[in-house]
Protein backbone atom coordinates (compact mmCIF):
# COMPACT_ATOMS: atom_id res chain seq x y z
CA UNK A 1 0.00 0.00 0.00
CA UNK A 2 1.24 3.52 -1.08
CA UNK A 3 0.90 6.01 1.68
CA UNK A 4 1.49 10.02 1.11
CA UNK A 5 1.94 12.77 3.61
CA UNK A 6 1.68 10.66 6.51
CA UNK A 7 3.29 12.69 10.22
CA UNK A 8 4.97 10.34 13.07
CA UNK A 9 3.67 10.73 15.88
CA UNK A 10 5.83 9.44 19.09
CA UNK A 11 5.25 7.04 22.36
CA UNK A 12 3.53 4.30 20.52
CA UNK A 13 4.54 0.61 20.60
CA UNK A 14 3.30 -2.36 18.57
CA UNK A 15 -0.09 -2.69 18.76
CA UNK A 16 -1.70 0.57 20.96
CA UNK A 17 -4.63 0.75 19.12
CA UNK A 18 -6.73 1.76 16.12
CA UNK A 19 -6.27 4.54 13.60
CA UNK A 20 -9.25 4.93 11.30
CA UNK A 21 -8.90 6.33 7.96
CA UNK A 22 -11.59 7.87 6.19
CA UNK A 23 -9.82 7.14 3.00
CA UNK A 24 -10.68 4.58 0.31
CA UNK A 25 -7.69 2.56 0.96
CA UNK A 26 -7.01 0.35 3.46
CA UNK A 27 -4.25 -1.10 6.13
CA UNK A 28 -1.36 -2.88 6.10
CA UNK A 29 -0.18 -5.94 7.52
CA UNK A 30 0.45 -5.88 11.21
CA UNK A 31 -0.13 -3.09 13.95
CA UNK A 32 1.66 0.17 13.30
CA UNK A 33 4.49 0.79 15.52
CA UNK A 34 3.45 4.32 14.85
CA UNK A 35 -0.12 6.63 14.60
CA UNK A 36 -0.30 7.51 11.01
CA UNK A 37 -1.75 10.49 9.70
CA UNK A 38 -3.28 11.03 6.31
CA UNK A 39 -4.53 13.44 3.38
CA UNK A 40 -7.88 11.94 2.92
CA UNK A 41 -9.55 11.27 0.06
CA UNK A 42 -13.38 10.26 -0.60
CA UNK A 43 -14.97 7.25 1.17
CA UNK A 44 -15.01 4.19 -0.69
CA UNK A 45 -19.25 3.62 -0.37
CA UNK A 46 -20.08 2.77 3.38
CA UNK A 47 -16.52 1.47 4.59
CA UNK A 48 -14.37 3.55 6.25
CA UNK A 49 -10.62 2.08 6.35
CA UNK A 50 -8.72 1.11 9.65
CA UNK A 51 -5.21 2.05 8.48
CA UNK A 52 -3.89 0.63 12.10
CA UNK A 53 -3.31 -3.08 10.63
CA UNK A 54 -5.87 -4.53 13.01
CA UNK A 55 -8.58 -4.57 10.59
CA UNK A 56 -11.39 -2.83 12.22
CA UNK A 57 -13.11 -1.14 9.68
CA UNK A 58 -15.96 1.14 10.66
CA UNK A 59 -19.42 1.29 8.87
CA UNK A 60 -21.00 4.03 7.92
CA UNK A 61 -24.99 4.42 8.89
CA UNK A 62 -27.22 7.08 7.86
CA UNK A 63 -30.41 6.13 8.60
CA UNK A 64 -32.42 8.85 7.70
CA UNK A 65 -29.02 11.17 7.74
CA UNK A 66 -26.36 11.70 5.60
CA UNK A 67 -22.32 11.70 5.59
CA UNK A 68 -20.42 13.15 2.82
CA UNK A 69 -16.37 13.92 2.28
CA UNK A 70 -15.04 17.17 1.60
CA UNK A 71 -11.69 19.00 1.68
CA UNK A 72 -11.42 22.91 3.61
CA UNK A 73 -9.09 25.39 5.14
CA UNK A 74 -8.37 21.90 7.87
CA UNK A 75 -8.15 19.13 5.24
CA UNK A 76 -10.03 16.35 4.24
CA UNK A 77 -13.07 15.12 6.76
CA UNK A 78 -16.50 13.30 6.66
CA UNK A 79 -19.11 15.48 7.55
CA UNK A 80 -22.05 13.58 9.80
CA UNK A 81 -25.05 15.10 9.33
CA UNK A 82 -28.80 14.57 10.71
CA UNK A 83 -28.61 11.02 12.11
CA UNK A 84 -25.39 9.74 10.61
CA UNK A 85 -22.74 7.41 12.54
CA UNK A 86 -19.75 5.56 12.16
CA UNK A 87 -20.32 1.69 13.99
CA UNK A 88 -17.00 -0.01 14.55
CA UNK A 89 -18.18 -3.46 14.83
CA UNK A 90 -16.37 -6.13 17.16
CA UNK A 91 -14.66 -3.58 19.17
CA UNK A 92 -13.84 -3.92 23.35
CA UNK A 93 -12.27 -1.24 25.05
CA UNK A 94 -9.67 -2.24 27.52
CA UNK A 95 -9.17 -1.48 31.35
CA UNK A 96 -7.24 1.78 29.96
CA UNK A 97 -7.82 3.23 26.80
CA UNK A 98 -7.73 6.44 24.95
CA UNK A 99 -10.52 7.78 22.34
CA UNK A 100 -8.50 11.10 20.58
CA UNK A 101 -10.22 12.80 18.04
CA UNK A 102 -10.04 16.06 15.64
CA UNK A 103 -13.41 17.46 15.14
CA UNK A 104 -15.75 20.42 14.60
CA UNK A 105 -19.03 20.45 16.05
CA UNK A 106 -21.46 22.24 13.79
CA UNK A 107 -22.50 25.82 15.37
CA UNK A 108 -26.54 24.67 14.57
CA UNK A 109 -26.17 20.69 16.79
CA UNK A 110 -29.12 20.57 19.38
CA UNK A 111 -26.46 20.71 22.35
CA UNK A 112 -28.43 18.23 24.18
CA UNK A 113 -27.38 14.68 24.56
CA UNK A 114 -25.57 14.99 21.19
CA UNK A 115 -22.72 12.31 21.28
CA UNK A 116 -19.38 12.41 20.51
CA UNK A 117 -18.67 8.84 20.29
CA UNK A 118 -20.09 5.72 22.61
CA UNK A 119 -20.44 1.87 23.34
CA UNK A 120 -23.49 2.32 25.83
CA UNK A 121 -25.96 -0.25 26.54
CA UNK A 122 -28.73 1.78 27.94
CA UNK A 123 -30.86 -1.60 29.41
CA UNK A 124 -27.69 -2.91 31.19
CA UNK A 125 -25.99 0.17 32.58
CA UNK A 126 -22.87 -0.90 30.27
CA UNK A 127 -20.49 1.31 28.23
CA UNK A 128 -19.13 4.83 28.61
CA UNK A 129 -20.23 8.13 26.71
CA UNK A 130 -18.35 11.51 25.57
CA UNK A 131 -21.70 14.01 24.98
CA UNK A 132 -22.83 17.74 25.44
CA UNK A 133 -25.20 18.17 27.82
CA UNK A 134 -25.77 21.76 27.32
CA UNK A 135 -24.77 24.64 24.98
CA UNK A 136 -21.04 23.88 23.81
CA UNK A 137 -20.88 21.85 27.68
CA UNK A 138 -19.03 18.54 27.29
CA UNK A 139 -19.73 15.38 29.57
CA UNK A 140 -18.32 11.86 30.04
CA UNK A 141 -20.74 9.14 31.60
CA UNK A 142 -20.79 6.00 33.06
CA UNK A 143 -23.64 3.12 32.02
CA UNK A 144 -26.34 5.46 31.14
CA UNK A 145 -29.42 5.99 33.94
CA UNK A 146 -28.65 2.15 35.34
CA UNK A 147 -27.42 1.96 38.79
CA UNK A 148 -24.07 2.56 39.06
CA UNK A 149 -23.74 5.58 36.37
CA UNK A 150 -21.35 8.58 37.05
CA UNK A 151 -21.21 12.11 34.79
CA UNK A 152 -18.55 14.33 34.90
CA UNK A 153 -18.73 17.90 33.73
CA UNK A 154 -15.60 18.48 31.59
CA UNK A 155 -16.82 22.30 31.49
CA UNK A 156 -17.43 24.76 28.29
CA UNK A 157 -15.70 25.21 25.17
CA UNK A 158 -16.11 26.91 21.66
CA UNK A 159 -17.10 23.32 20.02
CA UNK A 160 -17.44 24.93 16.83
CA UNK A 161 -13.74 25.17 16.52
CA UNK A 162 -11.42 22.39 15.10
CA UNK A 163 -9.81 21.03 18.00
CA UNK A 164 -8.26 17.96 19.38
CA UNK A 165 -10.24 16.22 22.31
CA UNK A 166 -8.50 13.36 24.31
CA UNK A 167 -9.99 11.04 26.31
CA UNK A 168 -7.59 9.29 28.56
CA UNK A 169 -9.39 6.03 30.71
CA UNK A 170 -7.34 4.34 33.35
CA UNK A 171 -9.24 1.18 35.08
CA UNK A 172 -6.31 -0.35 35.82
CA UNK A 173 -4.83 2.16 38.33
CA UNK A 174 -6.99 4.11 40.24
CA UNK A 175 -9.72 3.98 37.89
CA UNK A 176 -9.24 7.24 37.19
CA UNK A 177 -10.76 9.56 33.66
CA UNK A 178 -7.87 12.39 32.48
CA UNK A 179 -9.54 14.71 29.48
CA UNK A 180 -7.25 17.20 26.72
CA UNK A 181 -8.15 19.77 24.81
CA UNK A 182 -5.40 20.44 22.33
CA UNK A 183 -2.84 18.69 24.22
CA UNK A 184 -3.20 20.28 27.43
CA UNK A 185 -5.56 18.78 30.05
CA UNK A 186 -8.80 20.42 30.79
CA UNK A 187 -10.35 17.84 33.08
CA UNK A 188 -7.09 16.59 35.20
CA UNK A 189 -6.60 13.20 36.02
CA UNK A 190 -9.98 12.30 38.31
CA UNK A 191 -11.18 9.50 39.67
CA UNK A 192 -13.97 7.88 37.64
CA UNK A 193 -15.83 4.57 38.66
CA UNK A 194 -16.49 2.36 35.28
CA UNK A 195 -19.51 1.75 34.19
CA UNK A 196 -22.19 -0.83 36.64
CA UNK A 197 -22.78 -3.20 33.49
CA UNK A 198 -18.82 -2.96 32.10
CA UNK A 199 -16.68 -1.29 30.11
CA UNK A 200 -16.39 -3.29 26.66
CA UNK A 201 -19.07 -4.03 24.07
CA UNK A 202 -19.15 -5.24 20.77
CA UNK A 203 -19.05 -1.70 19.10
CA UNK A 204 -17.66 1.40 19.18
CA UNK A 205 -20.06 4.55 18.08
CA UNK A 206 -18.61 7.53 16.30
CA UNK A 207 -21.26 10.35 16.30
CA UNK A 208 -23.63 8.40 18.00
CA UNK A 209 -23.98 7.06 22.03
CA UNK A 210 -25.59 3.92 21.04
CA UNK A 211 -27.56 1.90 18.61
CA UNK A 212 -31.06 2.50 19.72
CA UNK A 213 -30.58 -0.12 22.83
CA UNK A 214 -33.91 0.17 24.51
CA UNK A 215 -33.80 4.40 23.98
CA UNK A 216 -35.47 4.94 20.71
CA UNK A 217 -32.76 7.47 20.04
CA UNK A 218 -29.14 7.57 18.82
CA UNK A 219 -28.24 10.72 20.44
CA UNK A 220 -26.76 11.72 17.11
CA UNK A 221 -23.95 14.50 16.55
CA UNK A 222 -24.02 17.14 13.62
CA UNK A 223 -19.96 17.39 13.33
CA UNK A 224 -16.67 17.30 11.01
CA UNK A 225 -14.62 14.42 11.86
CA UNK A 226 -11.01 15.03 10.57
CA UNK A 227 -9.71 12.42 12.31
CA UNK A 228 -10.13 9.57 14.94
CA UNK A 229 -8.05 7.10 17.12
CA UNK A 230 -8.61 4.59 19.61
CA UNK A 231 -5.45 3.48 21.53
CA UNK A 232 -5.33 0.53 23.68
CA UNK A 233 -3.20 2.31 26.66
CA UNK A 234 -3.55 5.30 28.60
CA UNK A 235 -1.39 7.60 26.28
CA UNK A 236 0.36 10.15 29.08
CA UNK A 237 1.22 13.59 28.68
CA UNK A 238 4.18 13.61 27.10
CA UNK A 239 2.53 11.26 23.83
CA UNK A 240 -0.57 13.28 23.93
CA UNK A 241 0.92 16.69 23.05
CA UNK A 242 3.05 15.05 20.63
CA UNK A 243 0.25 13.87 18.97
CA UNK A 244 -1.22 17.44 19.39
CA UNK A 245 1.82 19.17 17.80
CA UNK A 246 1.69 17.12 14.79
CA UNK A 247 -1.82 17.73 14.17
CA UNK A 248 -1.85 21.30 14.87
CA UNK A 249 0.09 21.40 11.55
CA UNK A 250 -1.25 18.73 9.59
CA UNK A 251 -4.86 20.01 10.24
CA UNK A 252 -4.09 23.63 10.27
CA UNK A 253 -5.44 24.71 13.58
Amino acid sequence: MSISNLTLEQGLTIGEGITISLGSSGGGGGYSTTNVTYTFGSVSGSTVSDSSGSGKNGTIVTSTGSASTGTDSHGAYIHLLNSAYIDVVGVNLNNSFTISMVASIDSTQVKYWASLWGNETWTTGAGLVAYLSAVDNLDVTAGGHIGGNQNINVGSYTLSDVAQWDFVFNFTAGFTLTVYRNGSAILATTSFSPPAGGISMNDLYIGSRHASDGTGSLDTINMKLYKFNLFNTALDNATVGGNYTNNRVTFNF
